[in-house]
């Protein structure tokens, strides 16, 4: 078959049009790829694929001592911190599930990782020195350390090779080999966590202390460590990895280091934000008020103080206010009860003298009668009957006293005689005016 020149031009574009198609194409389909993708998630394989499905918690322990990397809360009873932040960002991308088991220092979660109680360790030094010592296997690095000496006074030069000091580090740390290499002059003091570490600055039983540089600003923002110095450590940091026991299936590695392949900048810078966010809410307790304001500080205690004052004072006078009222309950029930007990005495006693003093009575009416008595006799026989009748008289007032606190005694208005009453009473009295030789 002939080609004319004008069909040779014509197939050479189109030559030229349909590889430069094939170019753009081959430019633009990771593009495509990418946006076909979830976000930030881990390009994983089959196998990979399959042990997540089958394996779709990872336990993890963390030194919850060790603020703000990591820490406790117990208001949601959840570990959070920067490393919870940065690994619950790589398992969600990867599909797994986190359980986090909150221990009391570091060589504690060493040991739950290495015994098998848990899959990982929050954080293990990128060195295999440290691993090997540890006993585990690591990860890639997901995050840098820096490390600070917190002192209490100056800040003096660290790397000083013809210095001799006491420095604090915690159980376990990377600190403790990196800088013994460096200063091997220097005497290295082991304590279980940070706080223990400031302490030992702020007692002067050790020069310094090594402390981890967000872990260190956390401290210096409490009351009692303030006025503690601190400075960063140059030529003084490294990478930080995931422990894994050594037992764990090598797949598990491979899955987290994709996983922390996929943290950008922004993602790390991120968590620690959160973390050191998290770590500062801690320190906006009583304690720190106080501090920080004494001046209110005083006021409100000194007002609570009052009221309390106040509160004791109520409760003493409303005491002695109940025993008072229970003193007189008791004191008017002994009264009401003494009472009682007179009235029925009097009316007891004024029922047996009625009897007696009719006889006598009656005795001196029967002996008036009888004929041929001597003068003075009739006239004794009268005063005895006189008294009597008086006796008579009073034993019928003491019963009438007694209707009267009865409340059912009444009066009977009668028109008495003044002379009567009057003889009765002098009649009564007579034997003993003539024995003293007094007469009316």
């Amino acid at each position: 078959m002939r080609v004319t020149r004008k069909g040779k031009t014509k197939l050479r574009r189109f030559l030229c049009t349909f590889i430069a198609g094939l170019a753009l194409f081959a430019c633009a389909a990771p593009c495509f790829a990418a946006v076909g993708a979830p976000v930030g998630s881990a390009p994983l394989t089959q196998e990979e694929e399959t042990y997540i499905k089958e394996n779709p918690v990872v336990t993890i322990a963390m030194d919850v001592s060790w603020i703000p990397y990591a820490m406790y809360d117990k208001g949601s009873d959840a570990v959070i911190g920067i490393i919870p932040n940065i690994l619950d960002m790589v398992c969600n991308r990867l599909g797994f599930r986190v359980e986090y088991m909150a221990k009391d220092t570091y060589a504690d979660a060493l040991a739950a990782v290495r015994s098998g109680e848990t899959m990982l360790v929050s954080g293990v030094a990128d060195d295999r020195a440290m691993t090997e010592k540890n006993h585990v296997l690591n990860t890639d690095p997901y995050i840098t350390i820096n490390y600070s000496a917190v002192t209490q006074t100056d800040v003096f030069d660290l790397y000083d090779a013809a210095s001799s000091r006491r420095v604090a580090v915690c159980v376990g740390s990377y600190s403790t080999m990196a800088m013994r290499e460096q200063m091997p002059t220097y005497e290295f003091v082991e304590y279980h966590s940070n706080e223990e570490c400031m302490d030992a600055v702020v007692k002067g039983d050790v020069d310094t202390a090594l402390i981890a540089t967000y872990a260190a600003e956390y401290y210096k923002g409490l009351p009692r460590y303030e006025n503690l110095r601190s400075i960063l450590i140059s030529n003084f940091s490294w990478g930080l990895c995931f422990g894994v026991n050594q037992e764990s299936d090598p797949v598990l590695i491979e899955i987290l280091n994709k996983g922390i392949a996929t943290l950008t900048e922004n993602d790390v810078n991120q968590a620690i934000y959160e973390g050191l966010v998290d770590a500062a809410s801690r320190n906006r307790g009583f304690l720190k008020w106080v501090y920080d304001q004494p001046i209110a500080a005083m006021c409100v205690t000194g007002g609570m103080i009052l009221l309390v004052l106040l509160l004791v004072v109520l409760l003493i006078t409303r005491h002695n206010k109940n025993r008072q009222l229970e003193y007189e309950r008791k004191l008017n029930a002994e009264l009401t009860a003494a009472n009682r007990a007179k009235q029925e005495f009097l009316s007891r006693m004024s029922h047996e003298l009625r009897t007696p003093m009719n006889a006598i009575i009656g005795s001196a009416e029967l002996s008036l009668k009888l004929p041929g008595r001597p003068e003075k006799m009739t006239e004794y026989l009268e005063q005895i009957q006189t008294a009597g009748k008086y006796l008579m008289g009073i034993i019928g007032d003491l019963l009438d006293a007694d209707l009267m606190e009865k409340g059912v005694f009444e009066l009977d208005l009668a028109w008495v005689s003044p002379t009567k009453p009057f003889c009765s009473a002098v009649s009564a009295i007579a034997a003993e005016f003539e024995e003293k030789g007094v007469f009316f």
